[in-house]
């Protein structure tokens, strides 16, 4: 049986477990990150150093010709896209040295095509997100499916704790695929059903703020678990003052009236955390928030002149 060589190119810690899983079974033969992602390109090389695998900084301009000779020259055999910046031509996954090349994305697809699936499942409360592995083709993430599995959902994931379950998942299927063509196995694979496609773009500043005005408690909750960390929270304004919300629960009180109330009004200072209305009489816990000044439990804003009936609004 032929040794399987792999090329695994990165631009996130979205692949660090499937790198560290090759690593041990010596299966990784060369890895590539653009060369704008200086901090993976630094925990790569750390944790790399004692092996000896080439790390390949890529330039967008000439990294075709740097993964052709890299494939050639350390004898690459089968390659794996785990989030990269880098839309890649056929001219390298068609490589004729090659049994296959593979994209893991990090999502359910095709109801989750786009740069950022982790942040869409959240945001819309995806029951049971997922890691799909699919060939690569011309238009982005729309290859034949090869293998797919969901897991299930945690109301209270944040986004970085969804991210490093499915980079977890991402590696044992990385590993299935390894083992199948080390076999010389048939890769099943079938096409995505195009009538369930949906493509999202990368989030701007209106995908990360609360609007007072639509969204439900159990919404706005959705929405803070999928900005924490990476956005330090979901985004709304106190006043004149930016407020990031970073974690924030459904409350519930039976004794807690809204009726007089609107949508993002304080009602209630707890010790650590503000009680405030929403939309449909219901009622979300803020616990933690960042502002100018740092991250604190949300009572700080007490302190900071807001009081009772001070109410939350949209940035825009």
């Amino acid at each position: 049986m032929e040794k399987i060589k792999i090329l695994l190119l990165v631009s996130s810690r979205f692949g660090l477990p499937s790198m560290r899983d090759m690593v041990q079974s010596q299966t990784l033969g060369v890895v590539g990150i653009p060369a704008h992602c200086e901090e993976i390109i630094q925990e790569v090389t750390m944790l790399l150093a004692p092996y000896g695998i080439p790390i390949l900084v890529l330039h967008k301009g000439d990294f075709v010709p740097t993964l052709q000779t890299a494939i050639e020259r350390h004898e690459i055999n089968l390659g794996f896209v785990l989030s990269f910046s880098f839309k890649i031509p056929s001219i390298i996954y068609e490589h004729k040295n090659l049994k296959g090349f593979f994209n893991v994305h990090n999502g359910v697809l095709p109801e989750y095509r786009g740069a950022d699936p982790v942040f869409q499942q959240i945001k819309l409360m995806e029951k049971f997100p997922g890691v799909t592995i699919h060939k690569l083709v011309d238009q982005m993430d729309a290859g034949d499916i090869v293998l797919q599995e969901k897991i299930l959902a945690n109301f209270n994931d944040t986004y970085g704790l969804l991210f490093d379950k499915l980079a977890e998942l991402a590696s044992k299927l990385t590993a299935t695929i390894i083992k199948m063509i080390y076999l010389d196995l048939i890769i099943p694979s079938k096409p995505q059903n195009e009538l369930n496609a949906r493509y999202y773009k990368k989030q701007d500043a209106s995908q990360v703020s609360i609007n007072w005005q639509t969204m439900d408690n159990r919404t706005i909750v959705a929405l803070v678990n999928a900005c924490n960390p990476w956005n330090k929270g979901a985004v709304t304004r106190l006043n004149h003052k930016l407020v990031r919300i970073l974690k924030a629960s459904v409350y519930q009180d039976e004794n807690l009236s809204t009726k007089n109330y609107k949508p993002g009004q304080i009602l209630l200072f707890k010790e650590h955390e503000i009680v405030v209305s929403t939309l449909n009489y219901g009622l979300l816990m803020i616990e933690l928030i960042y502002i100018d000044e740092g991250f604190f439990h949300a009572s700080i804003l007490s302190s900071l002149g807001f009081f009772i009936g001070h109410q939350f609004s949209e940035i825009y």
